[in-house]
């Protein structure tokens, strides 16, 4: 299984790249794949940018139809499920990654980085 890896800064303008790099990535995957791993990634790296308040790495590998995909920051905090209201405009991005991934966790490493990791 081959992982291919990127950085992105602290810039919101980095999602929208994050978000072409992983559709690159899979490019040969089906519609329904595709998209929903870029949603997540898309969700990730916004939390990364905005509630951890630091750049964010992209890392994605394949085995068969299965996708692997890990985002990592060097933010403070946990990553947890916020109990939002409908109405409220943010705050739903772990709640997605739980009711679209196939599995997801988080971890922490030891240079004080922490990853949300998903497989789809």
């Amino acid at each position: 299984m081959s992982t291919v890896e990127q950085s992105f800064s602290h810039d919101p303008v980095s999602v929208k790249a994050a978000r072409r790099f992983v559709s690159e990535q899979l490019d040969d995957a089906d519609d329904a794949t595709r998209e929903r791993v870029v949603l997540l990634v898309s969700e990730l790296g916004s939390n990364a940018v905005r509630h951890a308040g630091t750049g964010f790495h992209v890392a994605v590998a394949r085995r068969g139809a299965v996708v692997f995909v890990e985002v990592s920051d060097s933010g403070p905090g946990e990553p947890s499920m916020q109990q939002r209201d409908a109405t409220q405009p943010t705050g739903r991005g772990l709640q997605l990654v739980h009711d679209l991934a196939r599995e997801w966790g988080v971890r922490r490493g030891a240079q004080g980085t922490k990853t949300v990791w998903f497989t789809v």
